[in-house]
C-alpha cells in the first residue's frame, strides 16, 4: 500500500507545500510592510498634537526653544523626513532649517510671512521686511500648505503677533 491517497501523486505534494509556504511569505511580508508604513512618519505640515515625537526630540538636542514656547506646526521638508530640513511654528516665531544654517522670524520684529499657492499647486511662503525679501520656502503639493498658512495667519493676527496678514 502506497504512502500517497490516489489523488496525490509523489510529484503534486511538493507543489503544493510550495503553494502554502509562499502564501504565507506573502502574508508575512505584507504584515510587515503595514506595520512600517504604520510607524514611517508621512510627509506634511503636522499641527499641534500630530506634530511626530521625534520633533520634540530634535527640538530639545539641539536647543531650539525658549522657556514657556510651544510647537504649534511643524512641516519637514528632508526627503527622508530626518529633521535636517524643516520649519517650526511656535507661539512666538517662525523657525526654518537646512544645510544652509537656520533662520528666525519673531512674530513681533516688524517682519512679514506671506503665502500663496504655487504654480505647482503647493505654497511659497516669503519672509520680508522692510518691503523687501529675506528669505522663502516651499510646502509641497498635498502636504497642508493651507494648513500652515492658516497657523501663521492666526498667530501674526493675534494680540501677540504683528498683525501681518497673508495672502491667500
Amino acid at each position: 500500500m502506497s504512502r500517497f491517497s490516489p489523488t496525490e501523486t509523489p510529484r503534486r505534494r511538493p507543489f503544493v507545500l510550495g503553494c502554502i509556504g509562499g502564501a504565507l511569505l506573502l502574508a508575512l511580508g505584507a504584515s510587515l510592510w503595514l506595520v512600517w508604513l504604520l510607524e514611517v512618519p508621512s510627509p506634511g505640515v503636522r499641527i499641534g498634537a500630530e506634530v511626530p515625537a521625534y520633533v520634540f526630540e530634535l527640538v530639545e538636542v539641539e536647543g531650539l526653544l525658549e522657556k514657556g514656547e510651544t510647537v504649534r506646526a511643524f512641516y519637514d521638508r528632508s526627503r527622508e523626513l530626518s529633521g535636517t530640513s524643516a520649519v517650526l511654528v511656535t507661539d512666538r516665531r517662525l523657525l526654518a532649517w537646512d544645510a544652509g544654517g537656520r533662520r528666525s522670524v519673531t512674530w513681533r520684529s516688524g517682519e512679514r510671512v506671506t503665502g500663496q499657492v504655487a504654480e505647482s499647486g503647493g505654497w511659497r511662503f516669503e519672509v520680508s521686511a522692510g518691503g523687501s525679501s529675506r528669505w522663502r520656502f516651499e510646502v509641497a503639493p498635498g502636504h497642508g500648505g493651507e494648513r500652515l498658512a492658516a497657523v501663521l495667519e492666526s498667530l501674526q493676527s493675534s494680540p501677540a503677533g504683528s498683525s501681518n496678514r497673508l495672502a491667500g
